[in-house]
Order: structure tokens, then sequence, then C-alpha cells
């Protein structure tokens, strides 16, 4: 590392005396005072990467203060290129585009000192650096920033004074934090802020904005973060509520992105989900997250929607007691401004940063090498105690107050104790004291008296510098120390796989038994089948959008040794024998907890219509971004969830199957068992530690390029049988209607009867509606008068030919053709009865 000139390139001086920077400062003068000396922005060097983006770019101007009769320090005001008023980065309007900025920038420098800023707020996959004084008087750049340039190989540029330096980076961050002390700032977009932009770009660094080294960012907050503070966040007053006609409609939210069918049912009914737990603030929450991002980030039009939303409105008044006032204050600060920033700029983002295969690989082996060093070393002194045998008690292990400063973690959630070397088992707080009452230390008595024997556990737990967190979570694949879903700072209770045991040759240690078996099983799915196995050993954090479902019509096949297989490679990660439906029924999900597989053996447990019961829960349990963990006894906290689903039935309506369903690769076998003698051998390598580390080593050299996480599930023939095999009761009589009804129209009442087998009147669930609309029934626009009586309809068949053509009397006329005997047979009955005669 060299400390080098802070030479912005393509600059030519003055003078032949002058320094390249000097020669483009402008210098206003005053008759009391003289402006800060300000850059004069190159245009041309500014990276292409902000230039491209809209509704980001500003002015910036160092206005004169009469009271102090001097100027601000820079940069001070910030200005709309649109409107010429001042903005503030919290707000969503008036920003415009780079061409903008510079127009309006050249009008204004014709009074004031200024320059161009760019907005971080909200920003996705691009941080800014901003590093105060680390530039003399001469254009040397200070050995410490010259370490950060060094370290980020990105485009770097002075500030506006000449003094500092702006580092882009391609990167995310957590949260944004700022080192007064160091003069250091780190914008992300979680924080209300903006960066000038000169454009006067540190020779040697590079033309556009590269992509963040792994690791450079945890360099960064680690070296210099200590003596900072976090950064301001947003707040903004409460805007004018817009009309019900400028907002989406429930049709309009149906197309957009982003918004649930829990969500959407709410809104449209007022039904919340199944699995809604009662928390009137998450729900709202949720429904604003989901509703920002349909909108492009519009909070003004998301606390409208809110508003105006019978369902979503009473919810909020009853959260404040009725008071209209506290009800909307409630809705804006509460849930539209807490909604993370980055879900608001949809539309508005950098290119995708996050980490690959290789990076995520690297960034764990970086931040985990120190942490393995220890670990191995007290697993070696664990290893000398316990001896050789099974029959010698460990004895109590001993710690001290250094050593449990370095090595516990203190939860507030809950008061319990994590052990980082172990950070997926945690103890209560009394029970950790227990463990190491042991451990003591003197303190010198009060004089004439004798030391003091003290706890080492209870030194710890009253110690200034013993380690916190506020709650658990996990997040396969990343840091120790991470924020959990809810923004809580969180211990990763995430632990690498136990790859000590190495293996010289993989075929030798028999890993081609293992490949014939999931060969026998799966057939020409196994190489993809195996890829998937693949990517949990590659890319353990990274979710796939599919799982699989293996249908086998006999018994005996091998299957449960393929779970003890895979719970044997990844020991401590995998749910095996799951019971789904206890599970459900329950609400008890910690087996769930810290998995990245889940096996369940038989899914088709409890008859045919428990199988429907729990079939959104299912699909919504397997497609989670974050899971709620709820134990039977302890705290519930929130992980990431990277669990994959590998299902064992020997029916081929195991689960319901959705026409289109994209989340399940199934794969089918007639095959019959192996002889004996085939099995024992199976098992008996069960019992080689060397065999599995052989099919972890397979899995983890094993090239998966190929194999795309987001791809959606092959629809296969397996696939198709199994799909029509599981429709549920709705989707038969939906399909039945389709295929039979006599007309393209049926009413609401004899819909009702045909879709519930014929069990009286009743209103139609969010289930019938999924069910109806995944068929192509859809509801007529307008009630039609049949009889004298306005009537709602819904088209069964031909639905655009009846909206370009359709009258009321061609519809009337169309409904004729239904004869059902009122006193006779019920809709259902009648529906069955045509199916007969066909």
């Amino acid at each position: 590392m060299t400390a080098q000139k802070a030479t912005p390139t393509g600059q030519v001086g003055a003078t032949g005396t002058s320094t390249a920077h000097e020669a483009s400062i402008v210098k206003l003068s005053d008759t009391t005072s003289t402006p800060p000396p300000v850059l004069v922005p190159i245009l041309s060097k500014i990276p292409e990467t902000l230039k491209r983006h809209p509704r980001r770019w500003c002015v910036w101007l160092a206005v004169w203060k009469r009271d102090r009769n001097k100027y601000d320090k820079l940069p001070k005001s910030v200005f709309s290129p649109l409107t010429s008023r001042t903005l503030s980065v919290s707000s969503e309007a008036g920003w415009g585009t780079f061409d903008q900025a510079v127009a309006g920038h050249d009008i204004f420098s014709l009074v004031e000192s200024g320059g161009l800023g760019f907005k971080m707020t909200g920003v996705q996959g691009l941080v800014g650096i901003d590093l105060d004084h680390c530039v003399d008087a001469d254009g040397e750049i200070r050995p410490w920033a010259q370490e950060v340039i060094d370290r980020a190989q990105s485009y770097t540029e002075l500030s506006p004074s000449g003094k500092g330096l702006h580092i882009f980076v391609k990167a995310t961050t957590e949260a944004d934090w700022v080192n007064n002390a160091q003069g250091i700032e780190v914008y992300g977009g979680s924080g209300a802020r903006f960066l000038t932009v000169t454009g006067h770009r540190i020779s040697g660094t590079a033309d556009d904005i590269n992509r963040a080294p792994v690791g450079f960012l945890d360099w960064l907050k680690q070296t210099y973060r200590h003596t900072g503070k976090a950064a301001p966040t947003i707040d903004a007053d409460m805007p004018d509520l817009l009309s019900v006609e400028s907002l989406p409609s429930i049709q309009d939210l149906r197309r957009a992105p982003g918004v649930s069918d829990d969500v959407l049912v709410f809104l449209d009914e007022g039904t919340t989900p199944d699995q809604w737990d009662g928390d009137r603030s998450n729900w709202l929450q949720r429904i604003a997250r989901e509703l920002t991002t349909a909108v492009g980030g519009d909070r003004q039009k998301v606390c409208s929607i809110i508003h105006h939303n019978p369902y979503a409105w009473d919810m909020a008044l009853d959260k404040r007691g009725g008071d209209e006032q506290r009800a909307l204050d409630f809705v804006w600060r509460h849930n539209c401004l807490k909604v993370r920033l980055d879900t608001i700029m949809t539309g508005d983002e950098f290119e995708d940063v996050t980490p690959n295969a290789e990076e995520v690989a690297q960034r764990a082996e970086q931040e985990r090498s120190a942490l393995d060093a220890k670990r191995r070393a007290h697993q070696k002194r664990e290893n000398e105690i316990i001896g050789e045998g099974h029959y010698r008690f460990p004895i109590a292990e001993e710690i001290t107050l250094e050593s449990a400063k370095e090595r516990f973690v203190f939860i507030s959630e809950g008061s319990m104790v994590v052990d980082i070397f172990s950070p997926q088992f945690v103890l209560k707080l009394p029970d950790w004291k227990n463990t190491y009452a042991a451990s003591t230390e003197e303190l010198p008595g009060e004089p004439g008296k004798p030391p003091k024997v003290v706890p080492v556990t209870q030194r710890w737990y009253t110690s200034k510098l013993r380690k916190r967190a506020v709650t658990r979570t996990f997040k396969a694949g990343d840091g120790l120390i991470l924020l959990d879903p809810d923004g809580k700072l969180a211990v990763n209770s995430w632990r690498p796989f136990d790859r000590t045991v190495q293996v010289a040759d993989v075929q030798v240690a028999g890993v081609g038994l293992f490949l014939e078996h999931v060969h026998f099983l799966f057939g020409g799915d196994t190489p993809r089948f195996l890829d998937w196995l693949a990517h949990i050993e590659q890319c353990p954090g990274v979710l796939p959008h599919t799982s699989w479902l293996h249908i086998a019509t006999n018994f005996g096949m091998g299957r449960n040794w393929l779970a003890s297989v895979l719970a044997r490679v990844w020991a401590g990660s995998v749910a095996t024998n799951l019971d789904l439906v206890d599970m459900f029924v329950k609400g008890f999900n910690e087996r769930l907890s810290r998995k990245v597989l889940a096996v369940v053996d038989e899914i088709r447990e409890g008859g045919r219509d428990s199988q429907w019961e729990h079939s959104e829960k299912l699909k919504s349990t397997i497609t989670e971004e974050v899971r709620r963990i709820n134990p039977k006894y302890g705290h519930v906290s929130m992980e990431f969830n990277a669990c994959r689903w590998l299902l064992f039935s020997n029916h081929l309506s195991a689960i319901p199957l959705e026409n289109g369903d994209r989340r399940v690769e199934v794969v089918t076998t007639d095959a019959l068992p192996k002889d004996p003698a085939y099995y024992t051998r199976l098992y008996r390598a069960l019992e080689s530690p060397q065999f599995i580390a052989a099919i972890a080593a397979f899995l983890g050299k094993r090239d998966i390029s190929g194999f795309n996480p987001g791809a959606h599930a092959r629809n296969t023939e397996a696939k198709k049988a199994a799909t029509k095999a599981s429709q549920t009761p709705m989707a038969e009589a939906c399909q039945l209607l389709v295929d039979h009804w006599p007309a393209d129209f049926i009413t609401a009442a004899h819909l009702y009867d045909v879709l519930t087998g014929g069990r009286g009147d009743g209103s139609l669930t969010a289930a019938h509606r999924r069910s109806l609309e995944q068929a192509g029934i859809h509801p007529w626009g307008k009630p039609v008068k049949i009889d004298g009586r306005a009537t709602r309809v819904s088209v069964v068949r031909n639905r655009a030919q009846w909206l370009a053509n359709g009258t009321p009397d061609d519809l009337r006329k169309e409904l004729e053709k239904v004869k059902i005997d009122v006193l006779g047979a019920t809709t259902y009955e009648y529906l069955l009865g045509l199916i007969a005669d066909t």
C-alpha cells in the first residue's frame, strides 16, 4: 500500500505550478465572507452506474447564513432540479435525473457555490463511503484512507472541498453507520442521506463502480465502526390521504408484484389467514410491506389504501381504541414508515449483488477461520478430558473471566447464554451458572479480611465487556452475529458442516453404493436429484424453489436408508421422520429450527380429508422466506428459512398439487424391492464414517453450474399423474362444471350447492374462490335479473366471448338451458345425473 497524491484524472492545471484539483476549484467572493472552495463537477468522469438512475439526483448549495455572517459547512441545502425548492432526503418527490440535475446546477451556480448530489436513501445494491479530512493541503492521501481505497478496488473521487474522499461499491450493508472520531460514514440505503458527486476520480481507481471484494465491508466495519454511532433513520410527516379513485383496485393489486394471496383475501373479504397469530401490528406491517412493493414504493399511496380499506382500517382503529387520528398516525408511523427501505425502490435498483456460491464460501471462511481455530483447540481439550472409551465421565470444565467474555454471549430475550463454540445450543442463565459453578476467582478482600471467592459466571454476568445480543436466529452459511428478520441483533445458531473426516478416494470409500441406490429410487431423475442434494452441501443458505416428492408403489424400497444417510451427511441439520399433520395441528414447529433438510416419511396420513385440511399451510411452510419458530417450551424466534423438503409416499395423491404447480418435483417408481443381501450391504455401510465422508465429498465437488435454484419444477408425466390424483374435492367439482354444465353461466346458489356437495345455502369462501379461479370460472360483473330478482352469476366457460358480445337477455336465455326440478334433486345431484347420462 503506497500513499498517493489525490490527483483527479482528466484535468489540466490553470498554471504550470498549480496542482490538478486546484485548477478546478471555484471561489466566489462576497463583501463580508468568502464561501468554501468547491470542486466543479467533471460530468464526463461521473460513473455511468450513477448517471442512469432517475429520481435520485439533486443540486446542493452552500447557503449564506446572515445570522452567523458566513456560509454553511459543505454541503448544506438540497434543492430539487425540478422545482428549485428545498428537498428532504426522506422525500420521494422532487428528485430528478442526472441531466435535470446538471441543468439545475448550471442555473444555481450563477449565484451560489454548490454541486450535484445523489440520494442514497432506500438504495439497493450500492454502498457509499465518505472519508473526511483524509487529503492534506498538498494532495497527499493519508495512509489509513489509502488502505480503504486499495481494499475497495472501486471508483473513488474527491469530495467537493478537496479534503475528503467518496468511494462507491456495489454491495449491500445491513445498516448505515457513522464514525465521527475517525471521519468515516457508510451509507447503503437504511438511513436518510445523500452524497455529493464531483467526478474528480482519484488516479489509479476504477472508471466505474465495481462489485465490492468479498469481506471488504466486514473489514471496514470491524476496523472502524467500534467508536461510531448509528446513522440517522428516515422520518417524515404524515402526507395527505389520496382519493379512493386514484388508488389501485383489488384487481389491480392481484396483477401487481409482491402481494400474497393472504393479504389479497384480507383486503377483499376481511379474512385473516389460518396461520395468523393474532398480532395486529405485525399483520398491518406485512400488509404495508407488500403494498409498498406493489405500488413502487409510494408510501403515501400505501397509507391511503389502508385507510380506505374497511378491513385494514377497522383493525387499525381497534388497535388505537377507535380514535381515528391516533389510528392514522399508527398506520403511517408504525407501518408505512417501518417498511424496510430496500423494498421501496422497485424499478430503481442497482444490479443484483447477492453473493454467489464462491463468495458465500469465501466470506464464511474469512469470518470463521479464527473462531474455528479456537473451537478445534477447545474440542481437543474436551477429548483429553473424556479420555479413551465411554466409561469415563467428563469432569466439570473450568473457565476464566477472560475466556468467558470471549466465548459466551448473553441473550436478552429469555435471559439465555450461547456458547459461540456451539451456537446451536443455548442454556438459560441459571442453568449456565450451574454448569460452570466450579469456576471461581479470588478477589482481594477488605483490609484484614481474607480474599473473596467469586463465581466466574457472576463476574461475567455483571461485566460491562460481556458479549450480548437480543435474540437467536438461524441463517445458513452466514456469520456468527447478524440481524434477525425483525432487525434484532442476533446470534446465528448456524454451524458449518463437520468435514474433519477426510477420504483420499471417494470410490474406494464406497460412494458408488450410494449412487447406485439413488439411481434405483430416482431412475432418470437421478442427476437432477443429485444436483439438488449437492446444492445443500455447497450453498446451504440459498433456498431453491423446489422440493422433491418420491412415490413408490411398493414398500421396503430403502428410502429410510437414504434418509439415514442424509441425516449423517448433514448431522444436526436434518429433520427426519417429521410428522407434518401433528406439527400443523399443534402448531409447534421447533423441529424445523436450524434445519437445511426435512424428510417426511408418509405425507398421506389421516385419510383423504386431512391431507387437504393443511394444504395451504404446507405450501407456505415449504416456500416462506423467514420462519417463526414456535417451540412447545421456550421462546419464539425468527429464522431465515433454508429448509429443503424430501417427501416420501406410497400414494399418488400424496399431497395436493394444483395445475401449474411450480414447487414440487415428482418422481414415481414401480420397481420391486431388491434382495435382503443388498439391504444388508446398505446398512453395514451406514456405520462407516468414511462412507458418509465420501458422500459429503462427492456432493461438495459435484459440478452444479447448471443447477438453477430459482427454476420451477418440471411438469413430468409423473407430476401430471400426481396432480390429477390429488385434486381437491372442490377442484374436481369445478372441473365437472366446466366439462358438463349445460349452460355457460351458473347462479351463485347453484354454484355453492355444487361446490359443497349439496349441503344447502351459504356463501363462498376464499378457498372456493381460489379453486374457481384456477378452473377458469369467474364472477360476472353485475347481478342479472332473473324472474324479477337480482341474481349473482358466474361464467363457466367462453368468458371472453360473453364479455365482448353478451347482453342480459342473452345471459337469461343461456340460463334457461339449466332444467332443475326445484322440489327434487339438488344442483349437485342434477350435475351428477348429467354426467351419468353422457
